[in-house]
């Protein structure tokens, strides 16, 4: 695969819509039943009162007034009060989200570093390859193909993990190679 094209080559509606949905049922079968969740699909039940309300505040910011900028600082403030707990970088992942929502690819950036590297130093495979696709993309946007190119080889050796499930490795699949016609699940490895 051609990495330069990879690069410039945005998924359409119905493969973003496919991906979503994908990790959506990934996050959701890993939940509990009975587990208290937000819009953005965080579980919240385990987070401390503090957080659970810098969430619960980010989401209603974002949803119903629209205020990005002030949903991305409630998140970033969450994370930030979460330390280093592996929960911080799915809150990085959303003020990432809502940075970028907002306007501001470089501050999409960083908190895409964070949520990457502390999703990495958890074990988190499937996290911290997503953090780097999002982060390529966000990076190439603003120009720097070099460090998106860098982040995509990331994401592509992680891709790779033993550690992800089927559906997982599916999804970077996808996001890999959007214009993969045909995705085969073939024992651990994924073919086209």
């Amino acid at each position: 695969m051609n990495t330069d094209s990879t690069l410039r080559t945005r998924p359409d509606r119905a493969t973003l819509a496919f991906i979503t949905v994908a990790l959506a049922v990934a996050c959701a079968a890993s939940a509990p039943l009975d587990a208290q969740t937000t819009h953005s699909g965080l579980v919240i039940d385990a987070f401390p009162n503090e957080v659970r309300e810098l969430v619960i505040e980010a989401e209603v910011a974002a949803t119903t007034e629209g205020r990005f900028r002030r949903s991305e600082h409630l998140y970033r403030a969450a994370a930030e009060t979460m330390g280093d707990a592996p929960e911080a970088a799915n809150l990085y992942m959303a003020a990432a989200r809502m940075a970028y929502y907002a306007g501001s690819g470089r501050r999409a950036l960083i908190h895409l570093d964070r949520a990457g590297e502390g999703a990495l130093a958890w074990g988190d495979v499937n996290l911290a390859a997503h953090a780097f696709l999002d982060r390529a993309a966000v990076a190439t946007e603003l120009g720097e193909v070099g460090i998106a190119q860098i982040l995509l080889e990331r994401a592509r050796r992680l891709s790779r993990s033993p550690l992800l499930q089927p559906i997982e490795r599916i999804a970077l699949a996808a996001r890999l190679d959007p214009d993969a016609s045909i995705l085969e699940l073939r024992g651990e490895r994924i073919s086209r």
